[in-house]
């Protein structure tokens, strides 16, 4: 039994010593590259509202991480934080380079760079910091890149995420790369966080199952921010999927509400994660229930036009829909508003 003990043995000291000698011809640089920062969702399209997260994948030589800071490039401007429980979130203003238009108004300054600080993360586990922003139409060329530099302070250590790199230039080849998003062509629907790259375009999700219809929503007065929109989804699959929101042009961000009536008080709730379709059934968003919120809205939506963007679900990714604007106030698809005052885009 020693002997074999001692054969074991040897045999385990020769193998930790082949793998400490592999480990030792690797490049440096190799761990640090899984570990850089990231955005998601990658890209932005110019005019529209970005709404992502910074993904931080690990610490500082196996030091927690306490500090998070990102800068802002020039042309991106309405910046705004998602709170994170136990992190304290400050936003740091400064002078834009030249002033610009945001929402119909010049501006000078604006926030420039988020800290999220006060709480740990492990080095052997990832977060997501969010937050969103707007694009400026010429902010970079369709297909450019803008870089957002980040500071990450550990215990121990301070990381530097901020070289970008030359033209022509291998960004694997950096060690510490500032993370940077692609720039869509104008027009174009940015990818959302997690999406497919290969997933086929938003047709072959409604053959995998879902299908859309009976689209509508309601014109809105002059200076209306938000306004309900409302569907028909039926799902054939074997499995049940989830509405998460949308993308429309002429909003600034989609969200999934509920509607109930609470001791004789209508109450109103967004969905934050979001609202299941099962497997084999249907559900229909209509006003005085499930509904769409279409979010700051770039102008007001009128009469007999027809506005277009798509639904994001969980697995099945974007469908395209089209919208036809009916009058303020009316309860359903050609039929006119029961009576005055029921209109004005926010009866829901």
């Amino acid at each position: 039994m020693t002997v074999t003990n001692r054969r074991a043995g040897a045999r385990a000291r020769i193998l930790l010593s082949s793998l400490a000698a592999l480990a030792a011809s690797l490049p440096f640089a190799a761990p640090a590259a899984a570990a850089r920062p990231e955005l998601t969702p990658a890209a932005a399209t110019p005019g529209e509202v970005w709404r992502g997260a910074l993904r931080i994948s690990q610490g500082c030589d196996g030091a927690p991480t306490r500090l998070i800071r990102i800068t802002m490039p020039e042309g991106v401007v309405a910046v705004q934080p998602k709170a994170r429980k136990g992190w304290l979130t400050e936003t740091v203003w400064a002078p834009y380079r030249t002033p610009v238009e945001v929402h119909g108004r010049k501006v000078a300054e604006g926030v420039r760079a988020i800290v999220w600080r006060g709480d740990t993360l492990p080095d052997h586990m990832y977060d997501e910091f969010g937050f969103a922003f707007e694009l400026l139409p010429g902010a970079a060329p369709a297909g450019g890149r803008l870089y957002f530099p980040v500071r990450q302070e550990c215990e121990t250590a301070v990381l530097d995420w901020t070289q970008v790199p030359a033209a022509g230039q291998d960004p694997s080849a950096l060690t510490h790369p500032a993370p940077a998003i692609t720039v869509a062509s104008a027009g174009a629907t940015p990818l959302p966080a997690g999406h497919d790259h290969h997933r086929p375009p938003a047709q072959a999700a409604q053959a995998a199952g879902l299908s859309v219809s009976g689209a509508w929503t309601r014109a809105t007065p002059a200076g209306a921010k938000v306004a309900g929109a409302y569907v028909a989804i039926a799902n054939r699959g074997p499995k049940p999927d989830v509405l998460t929101g949308g993308r429309f042009d002429v909003a600034g961000r989609v969200e999934v509400h509920d509607m109930t009536m609470t001791g004789g008080v209508m109450r109103m709730r967004r969905l934050e994660n979001g609202l299941e379709i099962p497997a084999g059934g249907a559900v229909e968003l209509r006003p005085g229930g499930l509904h769409l919120m279409l979010m700051d809205l770039k102008r007001p939506l009128k009469q007999g036009e027809t506005i277009r963007g798509v639904l994001t679900f969980r697995d099945a990714g974007d469908i395209e829909v089209a919208m036809p604007v009916e009058a303020a106030g009316a309860p359903a698809p050609g039929k006119a508003p029961a009576a005055a005052g029921h209109g004005g885009g926010h009866h829901h």
